[in-house]
């Protein structure tokens, strides 16, 4: 291994040292987990990763020859970050982090406000629209029937009179219930909506 390799190793590997700090700042502040089993674990394979990540610069550098002084040019890099980087990159770090946030909340409201919302007004209208057709026909099914029933009454039995009219007084009733559960279904909906919104504007 020539002169010229070694020093250009030594400064590859102050630069990785650098490089190492930053992602295990990156990796604590967005993966490293809080209880101490889960933590060693995931620190293991984070050091286990960063070590295959070394050595396979280290093979493409001088073919995977490990000195000494290769590993105090790492920890050089390491010190000089934590020394010299940290606070600039953290607040970096920190800067990336709340803008990325604030554009997906502003994507998300973009959303709620063009799609969801249109949705939702134009499926709650729609739901409104069949409920009163369906009542309206039902009221004029009902209708007809009385009227027929009426004009068939004189040629009816009576027993026969007496389950017609127990069978429409009943299918009359479920019918009413269901259009009231429905519509108390759709203003829970209604009001779960706007208190869900009323939470994300405060």
């Amino acid at each position: 291994m020539t002169l010229t390799t070694q020093f250009t190793t030594m400064l590859v590997l102050i630069l990785c040292g650098l490089l190492i700090g930053a992602i295990f700042d990156v990796y604590k502040q967005l993966v490293r987990p809080h209880a101490f089993k889960n933590r060693l674990v995931i620190d293991s394979l984070f050091c286990g990763l960063v070590g295959v990540w070394l050595y396979y610069i280290l093979f493409q550098l001088n073919g995977g020859a490990l000195r000494f002084y290769f590993i105090i040019a790492l920890a050089l890099g390491i010190s000089i970050y934590y020394a010299l980087f940290q606070d600039i990159f953290l607040r970096f770090f920190a800067y990336f982090l709340n803008l990325l946030s604030a554009c997906f909340r502003a994507i998300y409201q973009l959303i709620n406000h063009v799609i969801v919302k249109p949705i939702t007004w134009i499926v709650r209208v729609l739901a409104g629209i069949v409920v009163f057709v369906l009542s309206i026909v039902w009221r004029v099914i009902v209708t007809l029937f009385k009227l027929i029933k009426l004009l068939l009454a004189p040629f009816l039995p009576r027993i026969v009179k007496k389950y017609l009219k127990q069978f429409v007084e009943t299918c009359d009733n479920r019918i009413r219930v269901v259009w009231k559960k429905l519509g108390l279904f759709i203003k829970k909906r209604r009001r779960a909506g706007d208190v869900q919104e009323e939470e994300k504007n405060g």
